[in-house]
């Protein structure tokens, strides 16, 4: 039996959010051993509401062990896990007492230095307090927090891929760091296709699951079920409205054109929704298929188990659990790599199960190499054939973290270059997500530019994509092509289903992904499914694409081989909503209107209305201040524009401002805090193809392959 990528990695988690316990499931089912310290009197909130899907793959370690059997197991981790603004004190504790070669990883709602009233803050109040909440739902509706611990989790994927960057230098240069991640600011990260319509002079705003520049893109109610519908140009509606046998509104009349269908948009919705409504959710899928206008299912969580390319991809598997003795759902690993595949999912472990026979050994640290250590990239050649979000930002937060990043572009550039608003004809989102890299553009149907490409593989660490599956193959570049030009190559490939799947060459657009994935079903408006405002398929497609990537670097230091990595948008997705499987309760969070807007509270509608009954008409600010007098954690629902206008945003990093060519650019920063090497948000990308002369540099020579880390373990005490 071969070996995982995190084989011999141990990890205690200690904290009790949820984002931790996704940090701990990544790690684990990459091949870490990770124990789960756990009190006697854990109840049912928190991470602990979910512990059959949250801690399946894991070791349970009583708090009440031996003082002795704890200590052992501390003392021999690589990685400490814990949330200092929400555990318990006894947990707290045990996060106090890491060693001094260990890195420590603290996910809390605002950084570990938080005031008081910051501190502790669950999901859905983030949402409404990072702007998620505001652009999600239909306009005419109130905002709209979804059941899917969206950002949580988001935080526990940053923190994983912190968790590889921070051992990558200790390994490397022997020095240690602490990691924080915010789940607030991981949360304004998420607003990276909104931002730039704010900073272009743009107002953002809720479309619930209709597309601002297209129609009919919107979810439709079939004779059984709920589909989403994409239709983005006048071709597809001259299809459509054949297959519904209406043509003549293709043909003549006001909806012909798209801009006139958009302006009239609830005409045409009534059009579509009546021809689907007297049809099957297959019927409809089927029609639409055959006239190749994208469209899906909206796939409740309950049909996991049924559908044809979860099912295919392994992505719910049901098990015993121990606890309880009930059959439950766990979720699947999106680890999907050629080599060294992600461990599948295992029953939750009984509690207590673990001894300190599961942390026997640990890493070798090297002596500090230099005072000041090296970026955790550093030395990494990435290549990116990236548009829109997934790829790009992947390639961005490892640019980041100090790798060198070619992004290579056709020669008309990537399509999101003129995505308005913009500024000298390049656009702010295209900025934003492209940060830290430099512009190749080639067409890798030259021979020239083909020759090209081919010798930058040879000497580059990493390749991430997220074209067309099967694309890179047609061009001659399959990933055994790939290995061939360079048996070390990471390869990362994104797509909406996956290479391997049941849907091949369905379009991935995000909508599509988060129907398909239980996220829409978890986020309704009086019982009809919307989509998450932000991108959420996308953005958390790139964060685990980091992720694996980092892990197989990880892993490539013991073998010295690459391998390639198959990423599903739709894995990603489906893994986001694994703590609504089996039978857990909706957080509590009321949505209340106030004179300028709305809070959100942490409390039922009617404790909501007893608590500011009498006081008159009250602002966001006295609303807040007022349920919190009377012990209800409630905060203002904020806007994207609020948001990006806080000086908070600005002197905290999460947004920094870069100047190129006398224009100034707003940038994301990183959510990835690490205390020596912190991630850098670089200059903003240059012209089409500026690059071109370093890739020429690099591929005639002028850069050796990167070298492998050689720590190892050794036996404890």
């Amino acid at each position: 039996m071969g070996h995982s990528a995190l084989d011999g990695m141990i990890v205690v988690e200690i904290g009790e959010r949820r984002a931790v316990a996704a940090c701990g499931l990544l790690l684990a089912q990459a091949g870490a051993t990770v124990i789960v310290v756990e009190p006697e009197d854990a109840g049912d909130r928190n991470k602990w509401k979910s512990r059959p899907t949250l801690l399946a793959g894991k070791h349970s370690l009583s708090l009440s062990a031996d003082a002795v059997e704890i200590d052992r197991v501390l003392q021999a981790a690589d990685v400490l896990l814990f949330s200092s603004d929400l555990d318990r004190p006894a947990l707290a504790e045990l996060a106090a007492r890491s060693g001094a070669d260990q890195i420590v990883c603290d996910i809390t709602s605002f950084g570990p230095d938080a005031p008081a009233q910051k501190r502790g803050w669950p999901e859905k109040i983030l949402q409404a307090y990072s702007g998620v909440a505001d652009i999600t739902g239909p306009s005419d509706a109130p905002p709209t927090p979804s059941d899917v611990p969206v950002l949580e989790f988001h935080a526990g994927i940053y923190a994983a891929a912190g968790v590889l960057a921070a051992l990558r230098v200790r390994d490397r240069d022997g020095v240690v760091q602490r990691l924080d991640v915010s789940i607030h600011e991981c949360g304004i990260n998420s607003l990276a296709t909104f931002l730039p319509l704010h900073y272009g002079g743009k107002k953002t705003q809720r479309a619930g699951n209709r597309h601002p520049m297209a129609a009919p893109w919107n979810a439709y109610h079939a004779r059984d079920g709920w589909l989403l519908l994409c239709s983005a140009k006048d071709e597809h509606w001259m299809k459509l409205c054949d297959l519904m046998g209406r043509p003549e509104l293709a043909r003549e009349g006001p909806l012909v054109k798209l801009v006139d269908r958009v302006d009239q948009v609830d005409e045409v919705d009534a059009v579509v929704n009546q021809w689907t409504g007297s049809h099957s959710v297959d019927e409809c899928i089927s029609a639409f298929s055959a006239g190749d206008i994208a469209s899906g299912p909206i796939i409740p969580v309950s049909q996991f188990e049924t559908d044809a390319n979860i099912v295919h991809r392994r992505m719910a598997r049901r098990v015993q659990d121990p606890a309880t003795g009930r059959s439950v759902l766990v979720a699947g690993t999106p680890l999907k790599t050629s080599r060294t595949p992600g461990i599948e999912p295992e029953a939750a472990p009984p509690r207590g199960n673990a001894d300190s026979g599961h942390a026997e050994a640990r890493r070798k640290i090297p002596s500090p190499g230099s005072a000041t250590p090296r970026p955790p990239c550093e030395g990494l050649l990435v290549l990116e054939i990236g548009q829109y979000t997934t790829a790009p930002l992947a390639a961005r937060q490892l640019s980041s973290l100090g790798a060198e990043v070619l992004k290579i572009e056709p020669l008309a550039g990537e399509a999101s270059r003129a995505w308005p608003p913009h500024q000298a004809g390049t656009g702010y989102f295209f900025a934003m997500s492209n940060s830290g890299k430099r512009s190749v553009s080639l067409d890798l149907r030259d021979p020239a530019d083909r020759e090209l490409f081919t010798a930058l593989v040879r000497k580059a660490d990493v390749l991430v994509e997220n074209m067309k599956p099967g694309s890179l193959t047609r061009l001659g570049f399959s990933p055994s092509r790939l290995e061939e030009l360079n048996p070390r190559l990471v390869y990362c490939g994104i797509s909406g289903f996956g290479a391997d799947s049941r849907h091949p060459g369905r379009p991935a657009f995000d909508t599509v992904v988060q129907a398909m994935s239980g996220l829409m079903d978890l986020t309704r408006v009086e019982d009809i499914p919307v989509k998450l405002g932000i991108s959420a398929g996308d953005i958390t497609g790139g964060i685990l694409a980091l992720y694996a990537i980092l892990a197989m670097i990880a892993e490539r230091e013991r073998s010295g081989l690459g391998q390639s990595i198959d990423l599903a948008m739709q894995d990603a997705a489906v893994w986001l909503t694994q703590t609504a499987w089996n039978g857990e309760g909706r957080d509590t969070c009321a949505i209340f209107p106030v004179s300028d807007g709305y809070i959100a509270a942490e409390a039922g509608r009617d404790d909501v209305e007893a608590a500011l009954s009498g006081l008159g008409d009250l602002d966001r600010a006295d609303a807040s201040m007022r349920l919190r007098a009377a012990g209800i954690l409630a905060v203002p629902v904020r806007s994207v524009a609020e948001v990006a206008e806080d000086p908070e945003t600005g002197s905290s990093g999460t947004v920094v401002r870069r100047m190129r060519d006398g224009l100034e650019w707003p940038l994301l920063g990183s959510p990835i805090r690490l205390s020596a090497t912190a991630p850098t948000a670089a200059q903003p990308i240059g012209a089409l193809g500026e690059g071109r002369a370093r890739a020429e540099e690099i591929a005639v020579g002028g850069r050796e392959p990167e070298h492998g880390i050689t720590g190892r373990r050794q036996s404890v005490g």
